[in-house]
C-alpha cells in the first residue's frame, strides 16, 4: 500500500488510508505520537481483533476477581482468556517434554522450558493475543490499581508450562526478581483433575489447593509469605499452565521476556518489526 508523502494534507491522508486499511483486515492500531493538525497517526502498531478482544475478556475478569485473604493475599480470577484465544493456546506447537521430576524445582529442567518469547510473539497468534494483552497500558494499570503494586519498568515473562506424571514443586515465594506472579490454567473441556496449585500458610503447613479450571487463574505479589507449590499426586495427562510474571531489569535470561527491551506499559515493536530486527 503506497503511501502519500508528508506534510499537513499528506498526514491527513495517511493517516484515513492507514484507518481504512485496518477496517478492512480486522485489524486495530494504537497510536502515540501528536499531529498538530488531526489525530496522532505516527508510530503505528497494528493489532488483531483477537488481541483487543483477549484485552476485554481478560479486564472483565479482573473487574471480577475475588480476593481472598487465606493464606496470604490473593486474586482468583475465572474466564480469564477469550475463547478463540484459550482453544489456541492449547494447539502450542511444542509438545510436552519427558523429563525427570528429582529436586521439585522447575530450573532442574531448564532446557525443555518454553516460553511466550519474541520468536512465539512473532510466529503463533494465541500467544502474540495474550503478549498483548498483558503488555497493554490498560491492563497493566488495571493490574496496579487492583493488586496495589507498581509495576512500572519491569518486563513480561510468560512460560507455558506442561506437567507430566511425577510432577511436584516444593514450597517457594517467588520474592526477589519477580514483581508480579499469575497462574492461568488450560485444561481440557469436560475433564476435571485435581492439579491445582498447592498454597501454604508456611513451608511445612499447607492451607488450601486451588481448582484446575480451564481459563481460572490466581495472582498474588511475591512477599515473604507467598507459599505456592505442586503436592505429588497421580497425573494421568498433560498440565498446562501459563505462568506470567513482571520481573524486574535485574532478570538475566532476557531471552524468556516477550519483548526484552520494552518495559511493559509502553508500545510494544509490532511482530514483523520484531522479527526482521
Amino acid at each position: 500500500m503506497a503511501l502519500p508523502a508528508t506534510g499537513p494534507n499528506g498526514l491527513l491522508l495517511r493517516y484515513n488510508m492507514l484507518r481504512s486499511f485496518t477496517v478492512r483486515h480486522g485489524l486495530r492500531y494504537e497510536r502515540s505520537v501528536c499531529n498538530p493538525v488531526g489525530p496522532p497517526i505516527t508510530r503505528m502498531r497494528f493489532k488483531s481483533m483477537a488481541a483487543l478482544q483477549s484485552k476485554a475478556v481478560f479486564l472483565r475478569a479482573l473487574r471480577n476477581a475475588r480476593v481472598c485473604s487465606r493464606p496470604y493475599r490473593h486474586w482468583l480470577l475465572a474466564e480469564t482468556l477469550a475463547p478463540d484465544v484459550a482453544s489456541g493456546l492449547k494447539e502450542w506447537p511444542h509438545p510436552a517434554p519427558e523429563v525427570a521430576y528429582a529436586s521439585g524445582r522447575r530450573e532442574e529442567n531448564n532446557a525443555t522450558r518454553r516460553y511466550v518469547d519474541a520468536e512465539a510473539v512473532a510466529a503463533f497468534a494465541p500467544a502474540r493475543a495474550l503478549a498483548e494483552t498483558l503488555q497493554d497500558p490498560e491492563t497493566v494499570s488495571a493490574l496496579e490499581a487492583t493488586c496495589d503494586v507498581d509495576l512500572s519498568g519491569t518486563c513480561l515473562r510468560i512460560e507455558y508450562a506442561q506437567d507430566r506424571e511425577g510432577f511436584w514443586l516444593e514450597p517457594h515465594t517467588d520474592i526477589g526478581v519477580k514483581a508480579f506472579t499469575m497462574f492461568i490454567y488450560l485444561a481440557e473441556a469436560g475433564r476435571r483433575e485435581d492439579w491445582g496449585t498447592d498454597l501454604y500458610a508456611d513451608p511445612r503447613t499447607h492451607a488450601k489447593r486451588l481448582e484446575f479450571t480451564d481459563g481460572a487463574a490466581m495472582i498474588f505479589i511475591p512477599a515473604h509469605d507467598t507459599w505456592h507449590g505442586f503436592e505429588p499426586r497421580p497425573m494421568n495427562g498433560i498440565r498446562r499452565s501459563l505462568i506470567v510474571n513482571y520481573v524486574t531489569g535485574e532478570w538475566r535470561n532476557r531471552h524468556e521476556l516477550a519483548w526484552p527491551d520494552v518495559p511493559v506499559g509502553r508500545t510494544s515493536p509490532s511482530p514483523s518489526s520484531k522479527a526482521a530486527g
